[in-house]
């Protein structure tokens, strides 16, 4: 549990190395922190350091009067220097994108080293989502050794 400045808590979930680059993952919806076991193999394979957070109101973690896409951004940085890292990566599943994508909006590109977008969903997109389906042979982990991979090469390269 992290505590943010205006007294919050924020709950999450750590999969993967724990001394290797951090990637904070922003899960879809519905769903929570828990959604990070299943970026746990791809995770160790890059050795990469991800934690998935409820975010504010959801599983765990405080609730938010006011929500913004810039005090996410805000809560992002907090975790990342709660958890001793001054640079991290940001990745965000389907009604977590838009949550994801504030970071590049918001953060300082010298402490942001990557943004990850997987199958990004708005409120209207969900909407269309519900008529679709998606065959028994999809498997989810596949597409999160691919975004991972991509996190690890990010987080990983030396800056210019």
């Amino acid at each position: 549990m992290i505590t943010t400045q205006d007294g919050r808590n924020l709950a999450y979930l750590e999969v993967g190395d724990p001394h290797g680059p951090l990637v904070i993952h922003n899960h879809g919806g519905p769903s929570s922190r828990f959604e990070a076991r299943l970026f746990a193999n791809s995770a160790s394979k890059h050795r990469l350091r991800l934690i998935c957070v409820d975010r504010p109101g959801m599983g765990q973690s405080s609730p938010q009067k006011t929500r913004t896409y810039s005090g996410w951004a805000d809560d992002l940085t907090t975790i990342a220097d709660a958890l001793g890292y001054h640079e991290f990566g940001v990745t965000g599943w389907s009604e977590g994108v838009p949550w994801a994508l504030a970071a590049a909006a918001y953060i300082d590109p010298v402490r942001l080293r990557h943004v990850s977008s997987i199958a990004g969903a708005t409120e209207h997109s969900a909407k269309i989502g519900q008529r679709m389906t998606f065959p028994k042979s999809t498997r989810w982990g596949d597409s999160s050794h691919c975004i991972l991979n991509l996190a690890s090469a990010s987080c990983m390269r030396p800056l210019a």
